[in-house]
């Protein structure tokens, strides 16, 4: 069964919360009733700035990571801060790949570790400042950009 994760705006509305979600549900048609179970998760503000954390980063990269799209880049940092799974391929060797952050699949602390985790990454490796200037930049765009 197909899952989406929405928020309750202050008009009582729902609300899509991630850009495949609001893909899945267009293809009902308006008007149609649907049945879902629903669970509480994690922090949607706490969501929205780890992405204005990553658009920064992305933004910002060095030439070396020019070729990197946005998702493929946010993985590799994801996967930089240890926040990745072993996987075997067809040929039997082990790789690594990202874990998935679903809200489904990570809880509230979970996510907050990968979140500081990532943080340092993008920091450290990536912009070379200072975590707290990272920090500062992710809320001015998500003060600016409500979407992040």
């Amino acid at each position: 069964m197909p899952e989406i994760n929405v928020i309750i705006r202050d008009d009582w509305l729902l609300e899509t919360s991630l850009d495949e979600d609001l893909e899945l549900i267009q293809k009902f048609g308006r008007g149609e009733m649907l049945s879902f179970n629903f669970t509480r998760i994690r922090d949607p503000l706490n969501h929205r700035r780890y992405f204005a954390m990553h658009r920064i980063a992305y933004d910002n990269r060095p030439p070396d990571y020019l070729a990197y799209d946005k998702r493929s880049f946010r993985k590799l940092i994801e996967m930089t801060a240890g926040f990745r799974e072993p996987m075997q391929t067809f040929s039997g060797r082990q790789i690594f790949v990202a874990r998935s952050i679903k809200y489904s699949d990570l809880d509230e602390p979970e996510f907050q570790e990968l979140k500081r985790a990532c943080g340092d990454v993008i920091a450290k490796k990536v912009l070379n400042i200072n975590e707290s200037d990272l920090q500062s930049e992710v809320l001015n765009l998500a003060a600016i950009n409500p979407k992040y």
